[in-house]
């Protein structure tokens, strides 16, 4: 095992060894990953501040070194950040929120809000607790925050994997030049993919462009599906083309394995 895996598996079995998070930077500042280092040490800095994280002055900074580093590297040495909602004054806003940033059904969120105050993620980097945190339906309908974890769920039970697919109502698809309507599907879905680290093929194109679920990522445990399809959402899915057509990503549990 290399020193970098090394650190990485000691990480994974303890997100709170902040111990190892900043001898892992110093290891990173000497192995010219500069980026990174920073990173790590600005997660441990938010994580040790008491309370609410989500305006610490540190956020931006982290949210674009995110940016360059890869999602993979990030849930394995940072995850340290819960997303918790107190409360809430407009269920309608809540759940839409709530099915955004995880993917989830409406009766599973409808379920998670009527136990509120509830934890949305549990252990994840704070950019994605952030950019959920950014799309929450504002203070006067929500109360939500961002925590330093308490609780590391079990990073072994990868059954949960994240799907896309296209939707168009039908007056929309007869108002619009179908060639150019599926040239901009193509750019988005082209983006959401690469983002995942895996190819748009054509058969992968015109599946997702049929109305069928397409598997972007799977091996994954219910936080980073759910914090991944939140982080796609925010980035990519947010608006409603001026088409008409839009795309979803869900969160779905799986009895098979599904490769990345």
């Amino acid at each position: 095992m290399s020193d970098e895996a090394a650190f990485l598996e000691a990480l994974k079995t303890n997100p709170a060894d902040d111990t190892v998070r900043l001898v892992y930077a110093d290891w990173l500042d000497e192995h010219n990953a500069p980026r990174k280092a920073e990173y790590l040490r600005l997660v441990q800095a938010v994580a040790s501040s008491e309370g609410d994280a989500a305006n610490h002055p540190s956020g931006p900074r982290i949210v674009a070194l995110a940016q360059e580093l890869p999602a993979w590297w990030r849930f394995a040495s940072a995850s340290r950040f819960a997303l918790m909602l107190n409360q809430f004054s407009d269920l309608v806003k809540t759940v839409k929120w709530c099915r955004e940033i995880t993917g989830c059904g409406l009766g599973e969120a409808k379920a998670a809000l009527e136990a509120s105050p509830t934890t949305v993620y549990a252990c994840v980097p704070f950019e994605m607790a952030y950019s959920a945190y950014k799309l929450s339906p504002g203070e006067s309908n929500a109360r939500v925050r961002i925590l330093a974890a308490t609780r590391y769920p079990a990073l072994v039970e990868n059954s949960f994997r994240i799907c896309v697919q296209c939707a168009a109502p039908r007056s929309h698809l007869a108002q619009s030049p179908r060639t150019e309507l599926e040239n901009e599907i193509r750019a988005v879905l082209n983006r959401v993919f690469l983002a995942m680290g895996v190819p748009l093929t054509e058969s992968s194109f015109l599946e997702a462009l049929s109305g069928q679920e397409v598997v972007l990522a799977g091996d994954l445990t219910r936080d980073q599906a759910q914090a991944l399809t939140g982080e796609l959402f925010a980035t990519y899915l947010q608006r409603r083309s001026p088409a008409g057509w839009y795309l979803w990503c869900a969160t779905t549990q799986s009895t098979a394995a599904f490769n990345t």
